[in-house]
């Protein structure tokens, strides 16, 4: 059922359906006169037969303005942002040694309130770790190789005789399941890659909902998993976990290789130019004569991946004239408003084939941290 409200004759608010008792609320409408728009208070109480109006106003404004916002409690549900900060602290952590990249940012999620079981663990884990950060850093990892090395001079050359594949196993108290961590050489190009590949109860490669394998490339989590924490830790290395240690290393080799093949054309590393970008390098290319020397330059500076405010400036530019040498005018002085210049050469990685790329070494963690109380 569509009920009508008429004001003044002259304007008509329609709803479908009855409304329940007690409903209120603002509708917008628009007066005869295109310029003028109105927001009508409605307070509605209904009957069985049909809908009554009362309490009704009516105001006038020049004009309103509505926008579209998201609740804040929502944002990070929606974009991940603390998650995806965290990783970036945890990657540059893990690369440079960093500590504390931002000032008051921690590399671990806050908290708002604790129980006495979540300070227990905690505190154990403090123990354990003699003070020092769980997820540690490259800093970190490099100081204790250094030690190790000068406390054992032999260490080294044991190290480098060591085989191609080498691998073991082990128990990790700060990691939750299990998961067999890859370090492998691509090809001769003297880069090192990491790769940690999920493994279920029984140590087959596991999968997430839509089948697709789960396989990390986060180094940090790699060389956290890896870690045990002192040279005196046992080895463990089950017999299944062993036999799935093949499956899962060529599930990390062809997990690295397809990303690195990626890497190696220049046209999928570029990123996409702007359509309003494309036309105003048509125009230079097209009419751009009287420029000379500068033609290219400007082209070149027009091949680049802008912001949405150089965007949106371009498109007022071309669509301020019809005459190209204007149009011309107007896009150089984009350019150099927002200081766009050439983008920078992108060097692609050299091809290599699956075969090139070699196992250094491996384990097998079998994590024991609890979830449950661990979060």
């Amino acid at each position: 059922m569509t009920s009508t409200l008429n004001l003044s004759g002259a304007h008509t608010v329609q709803w479908k359906d009855a409304l329940p008792d007690g409903a209120t609320g603002t509708i917008v409408v628009f007066g005869r006169d295109e310029a003028q728009v109105g927001a009508v208070q409605i307070a509605v109480a209904t009957t069985p037969s049909r809908p009554t109006k009362s309490a009704l106003t009516a105001m006038w404004h020049p004009e309103i303005h509505l926008g579209v916002f998201y609740p804040s409690e929502y944002l990070d549900e929606y974009l991940k942002l603390e998650k995806t900060l965290i990783r970036k602290l945890k990657q540059a952590d893990a690369a440079v040694g960093t500590g504390v990249v931002l000032p008051g940012v921690s590399a671990f999620p806050p908290k708002d309130h604790y129980d006495a079981d979540d300070l227990t663990a905690e505190i154990q884990e403090l123990v354990d770790t003699a003070g020092g950060s769980a997820a540690g850093s490259g800093e970190e990892y490099r100081r204790r190789l250094l030690n190790a090395l000068a406390e054992d001079p032999s260490l080294q050359q044991r190290l480098t005789d060591l085989p191609l594949g080498v691998g073991s196993g082990f128990e990790n108290p700060a990691v939750e399941g299990n998961v067999f961590v890859f370090c492998m050489r691509m090809g001769d190009t003297g880069r090192v890659w990491f790769r940690n590949v999920r493994a279920g109860a029984d140590w087959s490669p596991a999968t997430d909902a839509a089948g697709a394998w789960l396989v990390e490339d986060d180094t940090l989590d790699s060389l956290v998993s890896a870690d045990p924490g002192s040279a005196d830790r046992e080895r463990i290395l089950s017999d299944e976990a062993f036999r799935a240690a093949y499956d899962a290393w060529a599930i990390a080799r062809e997990h690295a290789h397809e990303e690195w093949q990626q890497g190696t054309d220049p046209n999928a590393m570029a990123g996409a130019i702007p359509t309003v970008f494309r036309e105003a390098m048509q125009v230079v290319m097209t009419h751009g004569g009287h420029l000379g020397d500068r033609q290219l330059d400007v082209v070149r500076r027009l091949q680049t991946v802008p912001s949405a405010k150089a965007r949106k400036a371009m498109r007022g530019a071309l669509r301020a004239s019809a005459m190209p040498a204007e149009q011309i005018i107007g896009i150089l002085r984009v350019l150099d408003e927002f200081g766009i210049q050439p983008a920078a050469k992108v060097e692609p990685l050299p091809t290599i084939d699956l075969n090139d790329i070699r196992l250094v070494a491996w384990t097998a963690v079998r994590g024991t941290k609890d979830s449950a109380t661990h979060k």
